[in-house]
């Protein structure tokens, strides 16, 4: 399995994966810088900052965790159903936009009951997500549309 490694450092790289994609177009079943997908985006932030870390730490355990979740790339209503044991529920909520925040930490994923998106935390009451109609930006709870429905949180088991 390789040595331990710093999941806080792995936590930070993922957060500055995900903000490193703002901006981008969003295209359905896009997995990569030019066009992504909601899933596409939280699954290759973590790719992204697993295979970094792994190179520049020399641990091969975080190179294989990212071979395996680009190998076993999951929608979002997979991530939800904790495909592959690749992400943990956290909380279910009837509300998103009435969670307590100290309950969650940055990096800690939503998707709604219905498994129709996904969207990261960053901290601070934000959130990234991939919009069909404006890309990949920035949410404050309640200003999105996936604040007012019941939302399952997740977490990465890498970030744990």
């Amino acid at each position: 399995d390789g040595p331990p490694y710093d999941r806080a450092e792995l936590r930070q790289g993922y957060l500055k994966c995900l903000m490193s994609n703002e901006g981008t177009p969003y295209v359905w079943g896009g997995e990569a810088r030019g066009a992504i997908d909601c899933s596409g985006l939280v699954e290759q932030a973590l790719i992204d900052a697993s295979w970094r870390r792994g190179l520049a730490s020399g641990r091969p355990r975080l190179v294989r965790a990212a071979i395996d979740l680009w190998w076993h790339r999951a929608s979002a209503d997979a991530l939800r159903d904790e495909y592959h044991q690749l992400t943990r529920r956290v909380l279910q909520t009837q509300l998103l936009a009435g969670v307590d925040p100290s309950r969650l930490m940055p990096g800690d994923l939503m998707v709604p009951l219905n498994g129709e998106h996904t969207m990261a935390y960053l901290g601070n009451q934000t959130w990234i997500e991939a919009d069909p109609s404006a890309g990949v930006i920035r949410v404050k709870s309640p200003d999105s549309f996936w604040f007012k429905h019941p939302a399952i949180v997740l977490r990465w088991r890498e970030l744990e």
